[in-house]
């Protein structure tokens, strides 16, 4: 868990989206590549609500968390990614990055996807491109 824990540090408010995130995918594929096995478990153990956590792992789940989601809602009052419910913006990034390089797979390929810095940093690309202020978003035409 402290690898998961310490990349979590990666998004920090005093940052810029443009940089934070990408260090923060990185980070994040770094410990898939690194712990594979710790993070098929650790992706298993929070999509059953991490029950099985010991009291002091999940306050420090629970810390990193409050502190990811004031990151990211400074970011939104700052103007620097459009406003969204900052929880489910959170769980997207949490999981994305590990789901991707631990189970995802390209399609049309048996090849398990690898955590390099192009596949870190499209990651990062989807996200920026998604959280763009309002203001930079062009209105799509109703049907």
């Amino acid at each position: 868990m402290e690898p998961l824990l310490l990349a979590s540090r990666s998004l920090a408010a005093e940052a810029h989206p443009e940089h934070a995130l990408p260090r923060y995918f990185k980070a994040k594929a770094e410990v898939a590549r690194q712990h594979p096995h710790a993070t098929r478990v650790w992706l298993k153990e929070m999509l059953h609500g991490g029950q099985r956590l010991p009291g002091e792992r999940s306050e420090a789940l629970r810390h990193s968390a409050r502190q990811n989601l004031a990151c990211l809602a400074q970011w939104m009052e700052r103007g620097l990614i459009a406003r969204t419910a900052p929880e489910h913006l959170l769980l997207f990034l949490w999981s994305t990055p590990l789901a991707s390089f631990r189970f995802g797979e390209a399609p049309g390929s048996s090849a398990q996807l690898k955590p390099t810095r192009a596949s870190t940093q499209a990651l990062a690309d989807l996200f920026l491109r998604g959280l763009r202020p309002e203001a930079e978003v062009p209105k799509l035409i109703a049907v």
